[in-house]
């Protein structure tokens, strides 16, 4: 995969050998990935330093780059601070050179929306040499500039006596200064020009040299650009989550099918239990029916039964009555009684004052009559009349008959017997 703008980090690598790892330095390192010469070989263990003035992007280069040492400076032949335009809607146009600038904003740019929003600010700038001796910078395996139009400062800030790249790349579409020359002068040789930059080969490495080729080093292995590689990365994601939800999809038509065929099972026990049930509600339905009738003919009876107890009740209410009725007869009959006894008792004692010479017939005497018979016969008649008071017969016949029988019948014989002699026919 080639992150760089236009495979320089390919063409790079044709230049060290397979598996070799080194140093590199990144003069407008601009995105950590992005156009990024250096994220190849950062993938593949080397590191280095990146230099990028404007500070959104050095943020990213420290996030993303944690093994380099990452600036946030420019590179001029001086130490101190210099104005920077920055262009945010293309960071690759950012410059400190002022011809650039001009030319841009003057239409030369093809895209000129691009150039129309800037922001100018100050950053500080060192020389590339104390940047080197600040960090103990040994060996330098490769260089790249880019830096719109102020390469020739940036060049000219190295000592190349002491710090030589093996290699450098250098942006050589938009020559403000010509910078050629003084790497000529300190024994760098071109030996490519990609259409877009110059590569350049210490002389006092042929080895390096010999061992580019740029047919064998962009043929012998297929390139993909980022842009293309982040396409087929989304699009193996979109691949990988399709088979995701083809599996899941699978996976849930399995388990619809599954949950299918317990449908059907359970729709075969539902119509059996239906089929039982169809049975069932017939035989209720009999039972029902006939539970209705079976009411119909409650109520028929409870009617007749209604016709019933109110005939008892009416009936009972009658015999209230006369059970009521029967009770003042009874005090009657009771008054009666004791008014009977008394005009007995009261005639026997008389008769037993005027008649104690009265011979009684059949050899009865006044005594026994007095001590024995007379008890006798009250308690008789108190007992009978409680006895017949309650018999079955109806009462009031019965209590006529037990009123005759126990009052007056024995009223006349105790008359007969004191007063008169036997006739003839009649009993004591």
């Amino acid at each position: 995969v080639s992150y760089a703008q236009n495979r320089e980090d390919i063409l790079l690598s044709g230049f060290f050998e397979d598996g070799a790892q080194g140093f590199y330095v990144d003069v407008g390192a601009s995105h950590p990935e992005e156009m990024s010469v250096t994220k190849f070989f950062y993938e593949r263990g080397w590191q280095g330093i990146n230099i990028e003035p404007i500070p959104r992007l050095y943020n990213l280069l420290k996030q993303k780059r944690p093994r380099d040492i990452n600036l946030n400076l420019g590179v001029a032949k001086q130490s101190g601070q210099m104005q920077l335009r920055e262009y945010p809607k293309g960071d690759g146009l950012s410059t400190f050179s002022k011809e650039m600038h001009d030319q841009y904003e003057k239409g030369d740019y093809r895209d000129p929306t691009i150039v129309q929003d800037y922001v100018d600010y100050d950053v500080p700038v060192a020389p590339l040499a104390d940047i080197f001796e600040k960090y103990n910078v040994n060996s330098i395996q490769f260089l790249k500039i880019d830096v719109e139009g102020f390469e020739k400062d940036v060049i000219a800030s190295n000592d190349w006596q002491k710090y030589r790249p093996e290699v450098i790349c250098i942006e050589a579409n938009h020559i403000v200064e010509d910078w050629r020359p003084h790497l000529r002068k300190h024994h760098y040789k071109q030996i490519f020009f990609d259409g877009l930059n110059e590569y350049y080969v210490d002389e006092n490495k042929p080895e390096i040299e010999m061992r580019f080729s740029y047919p064998e080093t962009i043929l012998s292995t297929p390139v993909i650009p980022v842009a293309i590689e982040k396409l087929l990365a989304s699009a193996i994601q979109k691949v990988a989550e399709h088979e995701y939800k083809v599996v899941k999809k699978e996976q849930e038509l399995q388990a619809a099918l599954a949950l299918n065929e317990r449908l059907a099972t359970a729709g075969k026990e539902l119509k059996r239990n239906l089929t039982h049930l169809s049975s069932q509600y017939t035989y209720l339905k009999s039972e029902h029916e006939q539970l209705i009738a079976e009411n119909d003919h409650l109520k028929d009876s409870l009617k007749d039964s209604d016709e019933q107890i109110e005939t008892i009740l009416r009936h009972a209410r009658f015999l209230e009555g006369e059970v009521a009725r029967y009770r003042r007869i009874r005090s009657q009959i009771r008054y009666l009684i004791k008014s009977l006894d008394a005009a007995a008792l009261a005639q026997i004692k008389r008769l037993d004052r005027q008649m104690t010479q009265v011979e009684m017939p059949y050899g009865l005497d006044l005594s026994t009559i007095k001590s024995s018979d007379r008890n006798k016969l009250i308690a008789s008649i108190r007992q009978s009349d409680i006895a017949r008071l309650y018999s079955p017969e109806p009462i009031p016949t019965t209590i006529y008959k037990l009123a005759y029988k126990t009052y007056v019948t024995p009223t006349r014989l105790i008359y007969k017997v004191i007063y008169r002699k036997k006739s003839a026919g009649e009993q004591a």
